[in-house]
């Protein structure tokens, strides 16, 4: 019979469970006991299971993987994205989002800095064109009263991997400068308490925002080619720039 078990901790966990039943089938104060354990066995492995679910997620990603993890994340997501980027250029990453938009019903806004037609909008103008809120800071404060520039770059992925909230925050801006051409760095958490933190933030930032419309879309900034590509601009769009 042992050669059977090859575990022998199985083994000695069936023949503890005979014993016990036996015995219980005698003792009602033994059956009683047993129901006990049971219930008391299914609870720590409930507490176990879900403790392995909310286990800390951490994840570091450097140039040049950041474009491609993010793509990722953003089709991992489930229910919305809020996102703060002092640029987002990049038509391509615009592109993913308005699909995952369209497919899942995703809650999508992001707010940019107020130079943002300094550089190509049409990233920007695809979002906008699609429902997707995108606001920029329509107050230039004091240094005394705020801050002049909103250098954030940030997002809240509301429910992704394992059904989390997930932070991404880093250097990286979504542009194809920083895609291509720069040293980058972005790490994803999940940590409650910190992205409690990044929401409050993002929801001070809203207070001074104003909505950016289509109209308002047009880039001040002659594009060179290699930049078109590198933001992955389609060609229909180029005579815009």
């Amino acid at each position: 019979m042992f050669l059977i078990f090859k575990n022998k901790g199985l083994f000695f966990s069936i023949l503890f469970s005979f014993f016990v039943t036996t015995h219980a089938m005698e003792d009602p104060s033994v059956n009683e006991a047993t129901k006990d354990l049971s219930e008391l066995t299914i609870k720590t492995t409930e507490k176990v299971e879900e403790e392995h679910r909310l286990v800390p997620f951490v994840r570091t990603y450097f140039s040049p993987d950041i474009n491609n993890a993010f793509i990722k994340i953003i089709h991992d997501e489930q229910n919305g994205i809020d996102g703060a980027f002092y640029r987002l250029t990049h038509y391509h990453v615009a592109q993913h989002l308005v699909a995952q938009k369209e497919k899942k019903g995703l809650a999508l806004e992001f707010v940019v800095d107020k130079d943002y037609e300094k550089d190509y909008c049409q990233g920007l103008k695809l979002l906008v064109q699609n429902d997707v809120p995108v606001s920029y800071p329509k107050r230039r404060h004091s240094y005394s009263a705020g801050y002049e520039v909103m250098h954030h770059k940030f997002a809240i992925f509301k429910r992704n991997q394992n059904n989390q909230k997930l932070l991404w925050t880093g250097s990286f801006n979504v542009t194809g400068a920083a895609n291509r051409n720069n040293w980058e760095n972005v790490t994803v958490i999940s940590d409650p308490g910190t992205i409690d933190r990044f929401e409050e933030e993002f929801g001070r930032l809203k207070k001074s925002c104003t909505k950016i419309k289509e109209r308002d879309c047009v880039s001040t900034k002659r594009a060179s080619s290699f930049s078109k590509k590198m933001n992955g601009i389609p060609p229909h769009h180029l005579k815009d720039l």
